[in-house]
């Protein structure tokens, strides 16, 4: 029996090669068993070890195949100053290169398949050379006579969507200008008529294109398409952003095709899991973690800041609960020249005092316009010298004015980061989780907030040499201290405190020297949905948070904690956004979830109870919400038995 064959064809580079492979298994997953699908790669710079790992995956199934073909010498003649790469000629020569078929599918790598794919492959185009998905942003664009995009590009800058389909690209009827992201190529008819020639003709003689290759097909290409249902490339986004446009509930209704980066899954949250779902093992961006159970004995406390005499948060009293609760750890006092130590002897075991003057850390030491030292610089150097002084693996880097209630947090931390121990490989910069806490790690999903994640500066814990990387002694950059104090020209830029924040540089430039981002101000003061899910990916990748009560310490910010929590990123945000961007399969997490949800419940039932008990504004006791608390408590017992009753209590 003759082999039933459907070629498709991606043009990928390295990095796009795992977003391929995983359309490639969406097809597998989801299309007739019967045919032979053979995948070919246009190879643009794919290493040898991912061709490997590529064949790998699709070698687990029967009934497909994949080849890799290389045209960049074919091309290289034809780049200009305006055409820099030669894979956009790689869809203009499939006529010639593939001689072999007479139909292919053409696919772009930012897609799931969803649907039977040979339906698409037995379409008749009739006397059309492609067929394809009418593009509805570029038809709104022409309908809204729009510039984006062309406002942005050289020579195009005259034209609107409009004018530029019509006038520019001579598009007999602009409103069927089609996304070329799915294209059914009849191969036959195009190379009987001379199509890539007149393509790639067209492409050196008209530039500047504003969406280069597309254009050019739909130029050449005109009216001989076949227009195919929205379904089999449905554009995400558009649909978010029209939701009751025709094309929008035609393709929400079983779409065959997802098209448009479906891993970034802040924006496309709820279309995400489907790429995560046929994402191969392979190539899976998450790796585990190799956790230990750390001993008091392993810990040096390093107490930094100024002696603080009396109160609540006095440093004796600080200390002391250290030696009371971990009495087999060390503990490194870093504080300053001329600060008064009398009644802290026997304490500590090290003491490291530092000049307050020193050149290089003195630079930004002038008053803002809110007459606020940078005490960045000055925590940099005294956190950095009393870590350095630490002579065991692990370290806490903590206030001099907090004070421990228990000797929780260690147990919890052992616990958790066995739980949470996946992370993003390309996310990765500390070896170990470092717990944080809440109070003041600022949650950049609160509605007020103008700026992304950054965990706060009271407490770390976690190795030595992770915290000596986030404490590395650089003082800050000149320049920064003044945005930070100014917004460059706007008073209170960051809306959440009177002056520059400390924390949110101090996270800015471990991205920066992890080499992952760009130590710049206005970088954490963007208000951009896409930067704030990046941070959350680095934040959850690479830190613990714990609440007040899970990390059993107080310090003097617990009145802003009260006033300000919803301010603040919980342990329940980070079970939230763990789950969201690094373990989708993590039960015991989505089990601590429903804890909270559970106590939300308990409290709305507490606040419902209670409302017809209001009499001249006095509330009299609902003496019915605590009859019906045994109801409650064996009702959560037979749902979720003892173990997670238990663990609610705790949290």
């Amino acid at each position: 029996m003759k082999e039933k064959i459907i070629p498709i064809t991606f043009s990928v580079d390295d990095n796009y090669v795992k977003h391929a492979a995983t359309v490639m298994v969406s097809i597998l997953s989801n299309s007739d068993s019967s045919y032979t699908y053979e995948f070919i790669v246009f190879d643009n710079g794919i290493k040898e070890a991912t061709k490997e790992l590529l064949r790998k995956v699709i070698s687990r199934y029967g009934n497909a195949r994949v080849k890799f073909i290389d045209i960049r010498d074919k091309t290289a003649g034809f780049l200009t100053t305006n055409i820099k790469t030669s894979a956009i000629f790689d869809r203009l020569f499939i006529p010639e290169v593939l001689k072999e078929y007479k139909k292919i599918i053409q696919l772009d790598a930012d897609m799931v398949v969803l649907g039977d794919i040979s339906r698409l492959f037995n379409e008749d185009t009739g006397n059309c050379y492609i067929g394809c998905v009418q593009d509805r942003f570029v038809r709104q664009h022409i309908s809204d006579r729009d510039t984006v995009w062309l406002r942005d590009v050289e020579g195009l800058k005259g034209y609107d969507w409009a004018s530029y389909t019509r006038d520019y690209l001579k598009m007999k009827h602009p409103e069927n200008y089609f996304n070329a992201g799915m294209m059914l190529m009849n191969l036959e008819l195009m190379r009987k008529d001379k199509i890539s020639p007149k393509l790639v003709a067209y492409l050196l003689e008209h530039q500047p294109l504003a969406l280069c290759d597309q254009d050019v097909l739909n130029a050449v290409i005109g009216d001989k398409k076949k227009l195919l249902s929205p379904r089999w490339n449905f554009v995400i986004d558009y649909s978010i952003l029209h939701p009751g446009d025709a094309y929008s509930r035609e393709g929400r209704e079983h779409p065959y095709i997802l098209h448009r980066k479906l891993w970034d899954g802040h924006f496309l949250r709820g279309y995400s899991e489907y790429y995560y779902q046929y994402l191969p093992e392979e190539f899976g961006n998450l790796q585990r973690r190799k956790t230990e159970t750390v001993s008091p004995r392993d810990i040096t406390f390093v107490c930094t800041g100024k002696i603080i005499g009396k109160g609540r948060y006095a440093t004796a009293r600080s200390l002391r609960s250290v030696r009371k609760y971990f009495p087999e750890a060390e503990i490194v006092l870093s504080t300053w020249e001329g600060e008064d130590l009398s009644g802290l002897d026997g304490l500590y075991d090290r003491l490291v005092l530092n000049k307050k003057m020193e050149p290089e850390y003195s630079a930004h030491l002038e008053s803002c316009p809110w007459k606020a030292p940078n005490t960045y610089d000055l925590q940099q150097y005294s956190v950095n010298r009393g870590l350095k002084a630490c002579r065991t693996k692990y370290a806490v880097r903590w206030r001099t004015d907090f004070v421990l209630q228990n000797g929780d947090f260690l147990k919890n931390y052992n616990t958790f980061n066995r739980l949470f121990d996946m992370y993003e490989a390309d996310c990765r910069i500390f070896e170990q989780r470092v717990l944080i806490h809440k109070t003041l790690t600022v949650n950049p999903h609160a509605p007020d907030l103008a700026f992304a994640q950054h965990p706060a500066d009271l407490f770390h814990f976690g190795l030595t040499e992770d915290l000596l990387r986030l404490w590395d002694g650089r003082p800050m950059p000149e320049g920064v201290y003044d945005f930070f104090c100014r917004g460059a020209g706007q008073p209170n830029p960051c809306r959440f405190a009177s002056r520059y924040i400390i924390e949110q540089y101090l996270w800015v430039a471990l991205l920066e020297k992890a080499g992952k981002a760009a130590a710049v101000p206005e970088y954490y003061l963007a208000t951009s949905p896409r930067l704030k899910e990046l941070t959350d990916r680095f934040f959850v990748s690479n830190f613990l948070i714990f609440d007040q009560k899970m990390l059993g310490a107080v310090s003097k910010f617990d009145k802003m904690q009260r006033k300000q929590q919803y301010r603040f990123f919980s342990f329940r945000h980070f079970c939230n956004e763990y789950t969201e961007h690094v373990d989708r399969h993590n039960d015991k997490v989505k089990d601590i979830l429903k804890l909270y949800a559970y106590k939300d419940t308990l409290k709305a039932l507490r606040r419902d109870f209670g409302a017809p008990f209001v009499c001249a504004g006095r509330k009299i006791l609902p003496v019915l919400r605590w009859a019906a608390l045994p109801i409650r408590v064996f009702w959560y017992l037979a749902k979720y038995g003892k173990r997670n009753f238990l663990l609610r209590r705790k949290l």
